[in-house]
């Protein structure tokens, strides 16, 4: 079966490098097809055929008529095969086309089941045994069990290093408060991508962007100052700074060298950045507010106020549009400019800016956030 399958496989990749215009869809079913008459339908090889059936309908957008294959595969694999890992194998693509229709509680129990049986029969050190834990790892923590993801990404990694799984780790630990913890996997992180990847790499250059932000968060702006410069040098001498990711490098060092009150570099960095977003991904992406944001604190904290309004308000409309009314990132931006009309002496403008921001931020984040205590305060005066 399977040398057949791999044929039907191979002639399909050809037919599609000669011809983008053929699908492969068709093939595959003729394929699945021709399995079925020459087996049965209660045959392990028809049900791996429809398993790589199902993982195409998938990859094509098509989740729903997926699951009924990958169904099919499942309940014939489980009866007619003694091999527990193609059971484990469906289950895991059944678990895919179910999240991709929205069904992340139907999806967990497969992927806990096929975990269960790579565990007995792969072990806990297999690349596929860790690979399943990080998708585990990533549908809980989607759902908000933080310490259950954190517990599959830690053993995956811990049986197969892997720079993204500790970025992830990192990312887990910054959430709960514990910076140190997230510095060390960021550090690990690093370690890594420079040994496998290469200090040019933009995955390198991602991951000191990482511990940069870690450094400047905690107040070491020297520390996230060299991280950021030593980024955009890798993204420079590598692929280039116009990437998403670079122009993230760009406005971080902008933000440090504002609040080291180097402003004429600060400038430059932030519009090269704002420049990088705007080709990169438009005039409309959150991402361009940010910087707009950024740039607008700049001259806020520099005195010019009428060159800090109008990124300001720009920004606001784009994350309004983009993220949402009543997102907290518009709440935070409208504190920015609550601020702003204050010191320039729109005392009807101020209040209703901080209104706004006060009526967001505790939306999202509740009556006794730092935030919303500072503008009641204000509001109150």
């Amino acid at each position: 079966m399977r040398c057949i399958w791999t044929w039907a496989i191979f002639c399909a990749a050809v037919c599609g490098a000669a011809d983008p215009s053929v699908e492969f869809e068709p093939l595959f079913r003729e394929a699945a097809a021709r399995l079925e008459r020459q087996y049965g339908a209660d045959s392990p090889r028809t049900a791996a055929a429809w398993r790589d059936l199902g993982l195409l309908l998938l990859e094509n957008g098509k989740p729903a008529e997926a699951e009924r294959w990958l169904r099919r595969a499942l309940a014939v694999h489980q009866q007619q095969s003694d091999d527990g890992l193609e059971a484990a194998r469906d289950r895991e693509a059944l678990a895919a086309a179910l999240l991709a229709q929205g069904d992340g509680a139907g999806a967990e129990p497969l992927y806990r089941q096929a975990l269960a049986a790579r565990i007995e029969l792969q072990g806990e050190k297999h690349p596929e045994t860790a690979d399943l834990r990080v998708r585990l790892g990533m549908l809980l923590e989607a759902k908000g069990d933080l310490a259950g993801a954190e517990r599959q990404y830690r053993s995956s990694v811990e049986a197969v290093p892997d720079g993204d799984v500790l970025e992830r780790l990192s990312g887990l630990a910054e959430a709960r408060g514990d910076l140190d913890a997230a510095e060390a996997a960021a550090k690990q992180a690093l370690a890594l991508r420079e040994k496998t990847l290469g200090p040019q790499h933009p995955k390198t250059a991602a991951a000191r962007n990482a511990l940069g932000l870690l450094a400047m968060n905690a107040g070491r702006l020297d520390e996230a100052s060299t991280q950021f410069e030593n980024a955009i040098a890798a993204y420079r001498a590598g692929p280039g700074l116009e990437r998403e990711d670079a122009a993230f490098a760009l406005d971080n060092l902008g933000n440090v060298r504002r609040a080291q009150g180097r402003y004429d570099e600060a400038k430059a960095l932030l519009e090269q950045a704002l420049a990088v977003r705007r080709a990169v991904l438009g005039d409309e992406h959150p991402d361009t507010a940010t910087t707009l944001v950024n740039l607008g604190g700049l001259y806020h904290v520099q005195g010019k106020l009428a060159q800090a309004e109008p990124l300001y308000r720009r920004a606001i409309a784009i994350q309004q549009k983009q993220l949402g009314a009543n997102d907290p990132v518009v709440g935070q931006t409208m504190f920015n400019l609550g601020h702003l009309l204050a010191a320039k002496g729109d005392r009807a403008g101020a209040v209703e800016a901080f209104r706004q921001a006060a009526a967001i931020l505790e939306q999202a984040y509740g009556p006794n956030d730092e935030m919303v205590v500072e503008i009641r305060g204000l509001l109150a005066r």
